[in-house]
């Protein structure tokens, strides 16, 4: 199923191009991250005949049509060549939703494509509700949306758990990471009931749930069932329970996201080729990966989640001649605008220039003051939760206030100032060893074999600015004696199966610069750094200041060793081999309420079609995600 949403994005991404129908109000008010392509002037360069000869356009044909629409365009089958294609993706505690909307100009036209797609019942007047699998498409007027919502694996489980306990079974299964739905593969068919589960006790389960009462599943059946088919149909009822509340709130009680969220609003209608929308704000609070610190610490996570607020995260895309450009911007609140600004109050590290070679694939710099960052974040966070009635909570800030009093954290970051760059040169062969095993399943005799290999493994440097380079040389020079993998040579330090625990590492402290690289001839021939003429142009990192990022992706495809992909990597690299260009990420601004950056992806000159390019790319992707 998820192929076929795949391919029905694809379909869609070719049918939005102005503003006529709002198929944007369709997005629920949860999604959190959204992607919309508002102009697709390029592709009209090129015609039907020549699109559908794409490989996923031949997959679309055969995976949506099913021979019901031989010889129709995209337009005869119904989709409308004038809305915006919008995707989608949300969660909250309770459920995770994606999916995506856009326009029809054919109702019936547009059933006979997406024909996996089966009636059922609406509860809302005016919409039409098709339902296949865990897919559902919801028909308003002109305009579509195709919705998956999945309940949470942990509500589902404590649910089912409690059933099944109550019911006199005990815990069941304790490894909840299994799949549900090939439960068959490891558990046999005793694990069904051997006596009904008293209807009283579903009712208590259900009623003591936080998220939903139990008169809300209506005729749901739980009686005679295993475990994991219990399990199976608590999950489906959430989810009717939940796509019921999302479709209520958006068709009968218009509230969408659109029309919840003005800054969604606002960032829709700039002339923009395609626009992405972040709320980092609700983001954080429905993280799967803090809810316990919620739960442990409720106070707190509300006290500190107002660092958050306003947190969203913008792009703006267009394609001019043969460059794409997406500008981005960060917003923030005042507190954690102060901690950005302060953090980022940090100079160019010029001796980083130095150690980056000018044929470098790739490579970086950023520069950030962590000393003054960690100071305005202790004084900010400090004053939102100093007055916390919670005892865990103070108990943490007691601790805090002992270690910032009596620790030198200013000697810490001194060590380490916070800049830092990193460049790929390439890749070289380095000779390892590897291990064969053998097996006799006659004598069952097992025996490993050392065979000597050789290894491609990306050439590399990174390196940081540093306060206390004579500390660091002192700790070197004492690791080097008791250390027998540190070796010292002449200025320099030697890692003994460092990477791979094969490949040797080496380090210095030339300065105030720590220099860490698998190539040795850095260090032997150019510690003091690469002669002026081998250098790269510093003037681009130097105005972006906070962070900048150079790749040349045709080369760096071009050099990526073929033996170490697969034959389906090697297909998508020689698509993309003399089609790609030269990509660079800046920072533009920096101030205390947002900060900007500048995505430039520049195509090779000898590329007339942008548009041809990108459906080449998108080919690409394709044949890369198919079975």
């Amino acid at each position: 199923m998820m192929k076929f949403l795949f391919s029905a994005l694809l379909f869609c991404l070719f049918t939005a191009e102005s503003f006529a129908q709002k198929s944007e109000e369709l997005i629920p008010r949860d999604a959190v991250t959204t992607f919309s392509i508002n102009n697709i002037n390029l592709l009209k360069k090129i015609s039907m005949d020549d699109l559908v000869q794409y490989d996923f356009m031949a997959e679309v044909q055969s995976e949506l049509f099913d021979g019901s629409t031989n010889d129709k365009t995209l337009k005869d089958a119904g989709f409308d060549f004038n809305q915006r294609i919008n995707a989608f993706f949300g969660q909250t505690q309770e459920y995770e939703i994606s999916g995506f909307t856009f326009g029809i100009s054919d109702e019936s036209s547009i059933l006979q494509v997406f024909d996996d797609f089966d009636e059922i019942q609406s509860h809302i007047p005016g919409v039409k509700i098709l339902r296949s699998e865990l897919n559902y498409l919801f028909i308003k007027g002109s305009s579509v949306l195709i919705l998956r919502v999945d309940p949470n694996t942990k509500l589902v489980k404590d649910i089912a758990d409690s059933i099944w306990y109550e019911s006199g079974y005990g815990y069941y299964i304790p490894d909840s990471d299994l799949n549900i739905f090939n439960a068959d593969e490891y558990y046999e068919e005793d694990d069904t009931f051997e006596e009904v589960i008293p209807t009283d006790i579903i009712e208590e389960t259900m009623e003591d749930s936080t998220f939903a009462p139990f008169d809300e599943f209506g005729d749901l059946d739980l009686l005679n069932k295993n475990y994991w088919e219990l399990r199976d149909s608590i999950r489906f009822e959430y989810q009717q329970l939940f796509i019921r509340k999302i479709s209520t709130e958006l068709f009968m009680e218009n509230r969408s996201l659109y029309s919840d969220y003005p800054d969604y609003q606002a960032q829709l209608n700039k002339p923009v080729d395609g626009i992405f929308y972040l709320d980092n704000s609700r983001n954080l609070t429905n993280n799967k990966g803090i809810w316990q610190f919620q739960n442990l610490f409720p106070s707190l996570f509300s006290d500190t989640k107002e660092l958050y607020d306003g947190n969203i995260i913008t792009g703006e895309l267009n394609i001019v001649k043969n460059e794409i450009i997406v500008d981005i911007k960060a917003k923030y609140g005042e507190k954690l605008g102060r901690i950005y600004s302060d953090m980022t109050n940090s100079k160019f590290e010029k001796n980083f220039q130095k150690y980056i070679h000018k044929d470098a694939l790739a490579y970086f710099t950023y520069n950030a003051n962590l000393k003054n960052g960690y100071h305005t974040s202790f004084d900010v966070i400090m004053d939102m939760i100093r007055d916390d009635e919670d005892q865990k909570v103070l108990s943490n800030v007691l601790l805090a206030e002992l270690i910032n009093e009596f620790v030198d954290v200013d000697n810490i970051f001194e060590v380490y100032q916070g800049s830092m760059f990193g460049s790929l040169n390439g890749y070289k062969k380095i000779k390892t060893t590897r291990i064969d095993y053998q097996y006799d399943e006659e004598t069952f005799e097992y025996s490993e074999t050392e065979v000597e290999d050789e290894q491609d493994i990306p050439n590399f440097t990174i390196g940081f600015k540093t306060e206390k380079p004579e500390f660091l040389n002192r700790i070197s020079r004492v690791l080097s004696k008791v250390q027998p993998d540190i070796v010292k040579h002449e200025g320099y330090y030697e890692i003994q199966n460092a990477i791979l625990n094969t490949i040797p590492g080496y380090f210095a402290i030339v300065g105030n610069t720590v220099i860490f690289s698998v190539d040795e001839n850095l260090f032997t021939t150019h510690l003091n750094g690469y002669a002026k003429s081998e250098r790269i142009n510093i003037k681009k990192a130097k105005k972006s200041k906070f962070t900048f990022v150079h790749l040349d992706l045709d080369q760096a495809l071009m050099k990526l060793p073929k033996e170490v992909l697969t034959e389906r990597q090697n297909e998508i690299v020689s698509a993309l081999t003399n089609k790609s260009g030269i990509i660079e990420l800046k920072t533009v601004k920096n101030t205390k309420k947002e900060t900007s950056f500048q995505l430039n992806y520049t195509l090779n000159e000898d590329i007339e079609n942008n548009g041809k390019y990108l459906l080449d790319l998108i080919n690409s992707l394709y044949t890369l995600t198919k079975k």
